[in-house]
């Protein structure tokens, strides 16, 4: 774990660097700033409660701690497991931590990319994966995953939706996306476990494309703004295609990634909600299809707004100025293509990398 929390640290510094860019642009100063000083101090928090854990159990090995029977019973693991939760809520952004994200949208684009979608704010989840096995039977574990979880679920959807800037929505999605993936991992189910699976991966296949998108958009047009864009299907075709299917995947529209993984997150709350809990199974379903409706809702108003509505006669719209080279669409592109792809092979993916995957978040 202390090697662990070494490289945790290093996010934090990289992705200062990187979202602090534009050093000259003060937004991207503050955000490079605050995202440091969270997620730093998170880190620190965590380092308390490993040195804690790990005095007191004998070791720093994860998997040697979560083997441990007696684990949940030593007298400093409130306190240890709530500086590493500190840890692992600063880094992914939950609630009530949520708020540095959507300000690390002043990063350039591709590093948008890497930190809203696949890599640095999914180290958290992570982690908090990682320690399952051996902390899950603790109710300080469930409550604090499902109570943080939740709100930012909730909370980052709501919030997607008043955006017209399109990194500031996706930033917004993403802080609900990640609310997700958390708070399933409060549960102590196989089905949850292949929830989470399937809904990291599938979160960085849409994500990740229409972040990328995003800055293609602002790269031709010079704006991100919703209102001043249209028409984006039929003057850049093959990134109005990437955009149409990521964006589908992130709304959960059969028969994409993205609404697989949403029916294994309806399933793990439902199979709670018969069999263990009417109440908590229940607010949780409910949560879900809330989130799931603004989901919905905020992905269409991205694709009607950029791509699909009919070009505006405005002087306040914008032109594309140039085409984008092949080699800017490629990568979003062949991420969204591989997406599309995983539902029609699913059952070879899921046996080979979502079943194996799922049994070591179970121990």
């Amino acid at each position: 774990m202390l090697a662990l929390f070494v490289f945790w640290e290093g996010t934090s510094i990289t992705s200062y660097v990187l979202i602090a860019f534009k050093y000259y642009d003060k937004g991207a100063k503050e955000g490079g700033r605050r995202a440091f000083i969270v997620t730093g101090l998170g880190g620190l928090a965590m380092l308390a409660g490993i040195v804690l854990l790990g005095w007191d159990m004998g070791t720093y090995s994860i998997s040697e701690l979560v083997a441990m029977p007696g684990l949940t019973q030593s007298p400093v693991f409130p306190a240890a497991l709530a500086l590493i939760l500190m840890g692992a809520f600063t880094k992914s952004a939950q609630f009530p931590f949520h708020f540095w994200l959507p300000g690390a949208m002043a990063a350039p684009t591709p590093a948008s990319a890497y930190l809203h979608s696949a890599t640095m704010v999914k180290a958290g989840v992570y982690l908090l994966a990682r320690l399952h096995p051996g902390m899950s039977e603790s109710p300080l574990w469930f409550w604090s995953l499902f109570i943080c979880g939740g709100i930012t679920m909730v909370l980052g959807a709501v919030s997607a939706i008043r955006y017209y800037d399109m990194k500031a929505l996706l930033a917004n999605a993403t802080l609900s996306q990640l609310g997700i993936l958390v708070m399933l991992l409060a549960f102590n189910t196989e089905a949850a476990y292949v929830a989470v699976v399937v809904g990291t991966l599938a979160h960085a296949l849409y994500k990740g494309p229409l972040f990328l998108v995003a800055g293609i958009v602002d790269h031709a047009t010079g704006t991100r703004d919703l209102r001043r864009l249209a028409g984006l299907l039929r003057a850049m075709p093959l990134v109005g295609i990437t955009a149409l299917l990521a964006g589908l995947s992130m709304a959960g529209i059969p028969p994409t990634f993205g609404f697989v993984a949403k029916e294994y997150l309806l399933e793990t709350y439902y199979h709670f909600f018969e069999h263990d809990s009417a109440l908590i199974g229940g607010i949780a379903l409910a949560a879900a299809l809330v989130t799931g409706a603004f989901f919905v809702a905020y992905s269409f108003t991205l694709l009607w707004e950029a791509f699909l509505r009919r070009e505006s006669t405005s002087k306040t719209a914008a032109q594309v100025h140039h085409a984008p080279a092949f080699g800017f669409v490629l990568p979003p592109l062949a991420l969204t293509l591989i997406g599309t792809a995983i539902p029609f092979a699913f059952p070879l993916v899921d046996k080979t990398l979502f079943v194996p995957t799922a049994a070591s978040i179970a121990g």
